[in-house]
């Protein structure tokens, strides 16, 4: 059994690991929050961007497969798979669980003879993609993300794809789903597609300066820099959520723990006590004798 002065560095070493991990989970809370706001302002602006998109294309009807971003290849040989993940650990399985969509993916593009190419953003899961085997080029984002920074990778993509050296990309990315729980999403980008939204605008007459296709051509740009974007944010706030999750487990883990060595050294000075008294009880009585 361990002694009184080992417990209490025992249990002080817990308190420090307890307000280490309750610091950590409300610096999550707030950049979580701050997160969760951008979300939903880059949210409101992209179904703009969106709705705006599928009105374009309705005008330009077949005129839309024509555009460079929305030309799909008769023969796919090369795919680019840009992963969003985690920048730092200590946010439970957030990393690790972007490895499966990411080698499923890659399964897909190998299933119809096409090379992968992968790039990640964020240290920790650049890290835990090379420990399962995928090798990945890191990029550089700014935390928190910025459209500046997310621009210059979605142009790279756009280039390469109008270049010819790659034929599909996709993002892969983790979406919160509330309760502090995510799910990992994959989504195509290139070559891009308009998505249908329900409007009430339909008894106006819609016209387009200078032309349809200049605005289609425009609006592929800025769609596939939201799209990327969107999916940047997403996963960030993500990984905010679980890690505020997973310290608010490490202090309830801390707190049971101290709670155990507190009884334990509580029994184990009762017991010294104990003793102490029953060896005074002795040499009283064998005085007594």
């Amino acid at each position: 059994m361990a002694t009184l002065k080992e417990y209490d560095l025992r249990m002080r070493k817990l308190r420090n690991v307890m307000k280490l991990t309750r610091t950590m989970k409300m610096v999550a809370a707030g950049k979580f929050r701050k997160a969760q706001l951008a979300v939903r302002r880059a949210g409101e602006y992209a179904e703009a961007l969106e709705r705006i998109a599928a009105r374009a294309a309705a005008i330009a009807e077949t005129r839309v497969s024509t555009q460079p971003l929305a030309a799909a290849r008769e023969r796919v040989r090369k795919c680019l798979i840009v992963v969003f993940g985690a920048e730092r650990g200590l946010c439970g399985g957030f990393a690790s669980s972007l490895v499966p969509v990411v080698a499923e993916r890659r399964a897909a593009c190998a299933g119809v003879g096409a090379e992968s190419e992968v790039w990640v953003v964020g240290k920790r899961s650049h890290s835990v993609l090379r420990q399962r085997g995928i090798p990945a080029r890191l990029l550089s984002v700014a935390k928190p993300v910025l459209a500046e920074s997310v621009q210059t990778v979605a142009s790279e993509c756009g280039a390469l794809f109008l270049n010819g050296a790659i034929d599909e990309a996709y993002v892969v990315f983790a979406a919160g789903t509330g309760g502090g729980s995510f799910r990992p999403l994959c989504e195509r980008i290139l070559p891009e597609e308009f998505r249908t939204h329900e409007s009430d605008d339909q008894a106006f007459e819609w016209r387009c300066e200078p032309d349809t296709d200049a605005l289609l051509g425009s609006l592929l740009e800025r769609l596939l820099a939201v799209r990327m974007a969107m999916a940047a944010l997403r996963s960030a706030e993500a990984e905010e959520e679980a890690r505020m999750v997973a310290m608010d487990g490490a202090s309830r883990n801390a707190e049971k723990l101290f709670a155990e060595t507190l009884l334990m050294r509580n029994r184990s000075r009762q017991n010294r006590i104990t003793m102490e008294l029953l060896d005074i009880m002795g040499g009283a009585e064998a005085l007594k004798t």
